[in-house]
């Protein structure tokens, strides 16, 4: 099994990296779909602090599904390779790495219809920074556990 999880492909390690995708995907999905879908925490509906009604829900199109699929790949190849550029990977540094790439590249974007918008919502960047400090993190966290980036940077 170890020498599949070692397949690499231009220097990824792609059966590690395509675990982690999912698991950012599954993230993702309970972190939108399940915590801040209106029901758990009314106050914090992401559709609703968006301005978006269940027809525009109902509208979305599986070509634009299948984007926020391929965005959450790109995501995960660029947290791989700057976990790869760390010297030493252990899990402290792999949680250092997803805060630092969350808060240094992802959270500014994000933070963008906070400042640009004239209703500056709060609660909507929240939700949008939280599920991205957290996912990255935790995908960090996976990447370095499983086999594939750990034992070349060691």
């Amino acid at each position: 099994m170890k020498k599949i999880m070692n397949i690499q492909l231009l220097g990824f390690p792609v059966l590690t990296t395509l675990i982690a995708a999912f698991w950012l995907l599954v993230v993702t999905w309970m972190w939108w779909g399940s915590l801040f879908n209106g029901e758990m925490f009314p106050a914090l509906s992401w559709p609703e602090l968006n301005g978006l009604t269940e027809a525009d829900l109902n509208g979305l199109s599986t070509f634009w599904s299948m984007l926020g699929v391929l965005a959450i790949f790109v995501q995960t190849l660029g947290l791989t390779m700057v976990l790869k550029w760390r010297s030493s990977l252990t899990i402290m540094t792999a949680v250092q790495t997803g805060l630092l790439v969350s808060i240094m590249f992802v959270v500014p974007i994000a933070a963008y219809p906070l400042i640009f918008r004239p209703e500056h919502n709060l609660a909507l960047f929240l939700v949008d920074a939280g599920n991205y400090v957290i996912g990255l993190v935790t995908t960090a966290v996976l990447l370095t556990v499983l086999p594939g980036i750990r034992q070349e940077s060691a």
